[in-house]
């Protein structure tokens, strides 16, 4: 499977609209003009986009006004949007008529997650997608994932053959266990599969990052865009085949190609300053409000100890249910804490502590002491960065949640708050 010239991908989710709803496929058609002069090739949709509008929109500004051989096209299979197998399987002679492609580049089982994978094996619909293939109708196959590491590593062993994978990653979502984007990456990688990426600015939120990040980025004087520090991010990294971005504006379609035509990677400086915000680390986050509160030794060992285990329920949590939402953490993730400490020097009063902590983090009130109300803290200044909280909800938090004065100070800070 060859690299498209261009490592930017135009993403079909979010094309721009007019004034009754509808797609705006003049505008659309001059993106497409501009992305192909550009070098682009890859041009990403599915069943599900817009009700079948997108597809429908792509083939009025693409297929219809370029040869075959000008791009290669990419759509999904939904098995949790249809009926039975049979409705499953019609999706894909429903999206070549809609596009009138004629074949798919690229066809990928769409959304796989816990809640859904098993649907895609009951349908039959691997084995579908690899008759596609051999019958010339699909050149090649894949699937879109959101969720755990674990999960993905089944899927890669009991499907050697899939040519490629579409992930979730960004920089706001490297290091997120709900996400797991780094790791994720990592597991194709080692299955020398390539990875299409989603998601690079985050539905648009690291376009316009929040303060703090903006003061990291801005302080290089590269004069680069938010987004583009966002598709740069991802685009420097191994193994990636294209970067797909939802344009849904000719501007920022020019931006994109302002910096992915002539692609350099992020060099170290660079990319350190996409790594190091100041949402980095547990022990970082502990150690500042260590200094700011003055918590006793023994308090910061047991803080310090529950900040790297609190999420340590989150691939159970994934495995268990098909997700990971507050009180099912606090069920699992205990008794996993206890098992991890028990081969450390702990006591079994920080062992108790720390513990009790992990089955309470998504507790918010009462607060059970010092200790708890900090890592409460700690973790909202961090979900509330990677769910990018609009500024009113930043408020709410601020004023219900925060108590410690280090707290305040930092997450204020952040998020704009008092500006």
């Amino acid at each position: 499977m060859s690299n498209p010239k261009l490592k930017l991908g135009f993403g079909l989710m979010r094309l721009p609209k007019l004034a009754d709803g509808s797609i705006d496929v003049p505008q659309v058609s001059e993106m497409v003009d501009l992305f192909l002069e550009a070098g682009g090739t890859y041009f990403d949709t599915a069943y599900v986009y817009d009700n079948g509008g997108s597809e429908a929109a792509i083939r009025k500004a693409l297929v219809d006004r370029y040869p075959r051989d000008r791009y290669t096209l990419a759509t999904k299979l939904n098995a949790g949007m249809a009926k039975n197998e049979a409705d499953a399987k019609a999706q894909f002679a429903t999206s070549l008529e809609r596009t009138g492609a004629g074949y798919f580049d690229y066809y990928l089982l769409h959304a796989l997650q816990r809640n859904n994978y098993k649907k895609y094996e009951e349908y039959g619909i691997w084995d579908y997608v690899k008759d596609l293939k051999a019958r010339g109708l699909v050149r090649h196959y894949g699937f879109s994932f959101h969720a755990d590491p674990e999960l993905l590593e089944q899927l890669l062993t009991e499907h050697p053959d899939v040519d490629f994978v579409q992930l979730q990653i960004n920089y706001a979502d490297w290091e997120n266990p709900g996400v797991a984007s780094r790791r994720n990456w990592e597991i194709c990688k080692a299955h020398g599969k390539p990875v299409t990426v989603m998601e690079p600015v985050k539905g648009g939120i690291l376009a316009d990052p929040i303060p703090t990040v903006k003061e990291v980025l801005d302080a290089s004087g590269s004069g680069l865009s938010y987004a583009g520090w966002a598709i740069r991010f991802v685009a420097s990294r191994e193994n990636i085949l294209v970067v797909l971005s939802g344009m849904s504006s000719l501007d920022q379609m020019r931006d994109n190609l302002s910096f992915m035509r002539d692609f350099r990677p992020l060099d170290d400086r660079e990319m350190i300053r996409c790594t190091k915000f100041p949402t980095t680390t547990e022990e970082e986050r502990m150690a500042l409000y260590r200094s700011l509160e003055g918590v006793d030794e023994h308090t910061a060992e047991v803080l310090e100890a529950a900040a790297l285990v609190h999420d340590i329920g989150i691939p159970v949590c994934n495995q268990k249910y098909g997700s990971h939402p507050g009180n099912l953490q606090e069920k699992e993730g205990p008794p996993l804490a206890r098992q991890m400490l028990s081969g450390l020097d702990f006591t079994k009063e920080e062992t108790d502590r720390v513990c009790t902590l992990v089955g309470e983090h998504h507790t918010y009130l009462p607060m059970d002491g010092i200790d708890h109300q900090i890592l409460v803290e700690a973790d909202f200044i961090v979900n509330s960065f990677e769910n990018a909280l609009p500024k009113e909800a930043c408020w709410n938090t601020h004023n219900k949640i925060f108590k410690t004065a280090a707290g305040k100070k930092i997450y204020a800070a952040m998020f704009g708050l008092g500006k």
